[in-house]
């Protein structure tokens, strides 16, 4: 799993110049209409390359980073890739889709991570994300399903070039399935069927936790709003972990913590590093 994060799959760290009025649009002002190009046109960028290790013994390994990942993707060379496996009506596995897709992906481009604030070496807790998957329901039928016919490594190279060199290696010149194992995956409303349920037990997942989360949102408003227009010298008298801060620390800490409510980034405690509900 983390082969693609030491050398020689990760290159060293380079730096580029990027013109961001090629990728990002001017933004608009509400109150006048007016297009507000207030972009920086310039800048440099540090980013670091990565290659999957497509070596057949590490790609149990691989996982669905070019399916439903949190990123940023070229559509262009993911629709030269070809589309995900495991439609309603495929005799795919649907176990298989994420892995199988980010194998061929892997097989044909590289990716590039870019620096962000402190981080030094991908992987170490000071090199956050700039995007955060959240709302669990990363795949599209629950795990508890009977439809498990077929389980076998090889899905993860259908549709590749490797996929004739696994079947041989196990000894076999076909798929493991039998006719009416195929004919049970291609069961386009049993898939269909399974999948509105999952998407509907994860709504109702996802909104519970959405709704906690923007309760502690507005709570966390109201503590800011009391940081910075209450008496300092109250708060100071007070509140033991605010003694010793000034006037303007105080304030800081209020304009911290409202940004922090109001920001588009998932507060800490509701969602796991996979984006899966907490609570």
């Amino acid at each position: 799993y983390h082969s693609f994060l030491r050398h020689p799959f990760a290159h060293d760290w380079a730096r580029t110049e990027v013109d961001l009025s090629e990728y990002v649009a001017p933004s608009c002002d509400a109150t006048t209409d007016k297009v507000a190009d207030s972009h920086v046109k310039h800048t440099q960028v540090n980013y670091q390359i990565f290659c999957a290790d497509n070596n057949l013994k590490s790609t149990q390994y691989i996982w669905g980073s070019y399916t439903n990942g949190a990123g940023l993707y070229k559509r262009d060379a993911l629709a030269e890739i070809g589309r995900m496996y495991g439609e309603p009506g495929d005799a795919f596995h649907d176990r298989y889709v994420e892995v199988n897709y980010a194998y061929r992906a892997a097989l044909k481009y590289c990716h590039a991570a870019i620096q962000l604030g402190e981080c030094r070496e991908i992987g170490t807790p000071e090199c956050t994300a700039a995007f955060y998957h959240i709302g669990g329901g990363r795949g599209t039928r629950p795990r508890t399903v009977d439809n498990s016919k077929c389980t076998d490594v090889s899905w993860t190279f259908y549709g590749t070039p490797m996929y004739d060199t696994v079947l041989q290696a196990q000894g076999m010149n076909q798929s493991v399935c039998r006719n009416e194992d195929l004919e049970e995956l291609r069961d386009a409303r049993a898939k269909q069927e399974d999948a509105a349920e999952y998407r509907e037990q994860v709504r109702e997942e996802n909104r519970k936790v959405f709704e906690m989360e923007q309760q502690q949102r507005e709570e966390m408003r109201t503590r800011a709003r009391l940081l910075q227009t209450y008496d300092k010298d109250l708060l100071r008298l007070y509140v033991d972990w605010l003694a010793d801060k000034t006037d303007e620390e105080i304030d800081a800490l209020g304009n911290k913590m409202e940004a922090l409510a109001n920001s588009p980034h998932p507060l800490k405690g509701f969602w796991d590093s996979h984006g899966r509900p907490l609570v």
